[in-house]
């Protein structure tokens, strides 16, 4: 490492002031929410370190988006298997086959995801 100057290459601006960005980003194994979670906590806790007139903010996060499609497979899961549920009923006329669905759908997926893993 060597302190010196260096020719500026690129220049950032935020609401037109100069600013230094930084990019972070996921290693390949990594969990992108956990990641995304891990790096507002670490900006919140420097922030505090920081002299009063520099602001550090988190400009774009990924994490948020990832979050947010998870929460939403989770939701059409659930919609899909009470809809599964209400038509095994309308269909059979029978609480016991929509008992007997509703118990084996999870097991169902559950095992579908341990053979895709």
């Amino acid at each position: 490492v060597e302190d010196g100057a260096q020719e500026e290459l690129s220049i950032s601006r935020i609401n037109g002031q100069r600013a230094v960005t930084l990019d972070i980003t996921k290693v390949q194994d990594a969990n992108v929410v956990e990641v995304g979670r891990r790096i507002q906590q670490v900006a919140a806790d420097l922030q505090k370190t920081l002299p009063a007139d520099i602001k550090l903010e988190v400009l774009r996060d990924e994490s948020l988006k990832v979050q947010s499609q998870l929460d939403n497979v989770k939701e059409t899961i659930i919609e899909g298997a009470v809809l599964t549920m209400v038509i095994v009923f309308f269909f059979l006329h029978s609480w016991r086959s929509t008992i007997i669905t509703g118990l084996t759908l999870p097991i169902s997926v559950m095992a579908s995801f341990i053979a895709m893993k």
